[in-house]
């Protein structure tokens, strides 16, 4: 598989994926300390992204696989 780009979610995008995201985690049982450890990242660098900040999609899919979901469920549309 190729490299993922680099380049960051426009933040319009950003706000809607950190509460999808915190609701899977939710879900999940997940904290942000476990799924930050999961990822080997600081939970303050987790919690950027989740209270709506910028981050790139190589960022989302390792969140994403920490947390157990398909990165399809973060970008389909709502229904």
């Amino acid at each position: 598989m190729g490299r993922m780009t680099t380049k960051t979610m426009p933040s319009t995008h950003a706000g809607r994926i950190a509460g999808l995201l915190r609701d899977a985690m939710n879900d999940r049982g997940l904290t942000q300390t476990e799924v930050a450890r999961r990822m080997g990242i600081s939970g303050s660098a987790l919690s950027h992204v989740l209270n709506g900040g910028s981050f790139t999609l190589d960022t989302l899919d390792r969140i994403t696989e920490a947390i157990g979901i398909q990165v399809d469920f973060l970008i389909s549309e709502p229904s």
